[in-house]
């Protein structure tokens, strides 16, 4: 069996649980979008049986995003990842009004030219829905922003699974190529340059090298971090197990770059010099959100979905206050920062992999209340 029609045979199932669950009462339509659709989905064929190391995106295309529909979504989330599949599938919940007039960011630009409808009305082959076409040369560089948190998560969460005493070497693979392509594809964006696809990406990284607005940025990528980039795009593409071997010692050079490029991404984004110290740069983050993107959007609609759930009436809203994400995302910046300044340090004798016992503690409780706050919740 191929690979295309494995994957087929998955959409399938997701579908119909989607549909004896009780989705189609709310939903217009369904589509696979992520790497799959691009040919860019992260699996190997192991003992004859394809191995997906990745998760599976589905858009949900609702009427509208009321609580019941979003409360739905979520119990169908849940029934779908049983364990049956031995990967994550991830509903990515977009309202019918939205994609037909959607905001300039990365997901959006993906779903109009990389997307496979699975179910219900194909919205984007009807002429009369005229979907407004994105430039990806507009796509907000706050969403880069976005994109560089997230995979802040994935690097965790990969410097913890080294810790272990068995690391799964596929797993930890995923997770370090995440925040190199998470930086490939931001420096895309800080240059209008921005590409669906990770080998066109790439290409345009090596023949670029503009420095037009963000000089500070591609001098993070110098020859070792090209050459990590590149493997980072063939294991995308091929994955084996030779790929970020030593992972410790990757992980750390992954580590020091990743925390350099956020820092500089942020001091460019606000406009202050490169050189801007963490605490002042992480602070200005704090109390002045990037404009245009909302960037914990979608943990305030499951806040609210919980609330009602729990029968609470109050909710905070972000206009209000800082969402407890963004304290989360600066409490992980400081802990990589740590990290990556004792990397290398002898003076570890209760390390694994020179990270402390006390430190894995740490990052282990900084992951779980990233988790609670939005990673397990993609459902907007």
């Amino acid at each position: 069996m191929t690979r295309a029609s494995t994957i087929q045979n998955y959409c399938n199932i997701i579908r119909n649980v989607f549909l004896k669950e009780g989705g189609g009462r709310y939903a217009v339509a369904l589509y696979l979008i992520g790497g799959a659709p691009r040919s860019e989905l992260t699996c190997a064929v192991v003992r004859g049986r394809l191995k997906i190391y990745n998760d599976l995106d589905i858009l949900v295309i609702v009427k509208k995003k009321s609580i019941q529909c979003l409360l739905k979504m979520r119990r169908i989330q849940q029934a779908v990842n049983d364990g049956r599949f031995g990967f994550q599938v991830d509903l990515v919940i977009e309202s019918f009004e939205e994609l037909v007039d959607p905001e300039p960011t990365i997901q959006n630009y993906d779903i109009q030219n990389y997307k496979q409808w699975l179910w219900g009305e194909d919205i984007y082959a009807c002429s009369r829905h005229r979907p407004r076409i994105l430039d990806p040369s507009k796509i907000y560089v706050a969403d880069g922003l976005k994109l560089l948190f997230n995979r802040l998560g994935s690097l965790l969460i990969g410097l913890k699974e080294l810790n272990k005493s068995s690391p799964k070497p596929e797993y930890v693979q995923v997770q370090l190529s995440k925040p190199l392509f998470a930086m490939m594809i931001s420096l895309l964006i800080s240059e209008g340059l921005y590409n669906g696809r990770v080998t066109e990406q790439f290409k345009i990284v090596c023949r670029q090298k503009t420095m037009e607005h963000s000089h500070s940025l591609w001098e993070i990528l110098d020859d070792d971090m090209m050459a990590l980039l590149q493997m980072a795009v063939v294991f995308k593409k091929t994955p084996e197990p030779g790929h970020f071997r030593p992972f410790q010692v990757y992980a750390d050079f992954i580590g020091k770059y990743y925390y350099l490029f956020l820092l500089r991404f942020l001091a460019w984004a606000y406009d202050a010099p490169d050189a801007t110290e963490e605490d002042a740069i992480l602070l200005a983050f704090r109390q002045h959100q990037p404009v245009q993107v909302d960037i914990v959007s979608s943990s305030w609609w499951v806040a609210v979905a919980r609330y009602v759930q729990t029968g609470k009436s109050k909710v905070r809203f972000p206009s209000q206050s800082v969402h407890p994400l963004v304290d989360v995302y600066c409490e992980m910046v400081r802990w990589l920062g740590s990290y990556v300044s004792k990397t290398g340090d002898a003076d570890c004798s209760d390390s694994v992999h020179g990270i402390t016992q006390k430190s894995i503690e740490e990052l282990s409780a900084l992951i779980e209340k990233w988790r609670n706050s939005a990673y397990g919740c993609k459902l907007s």
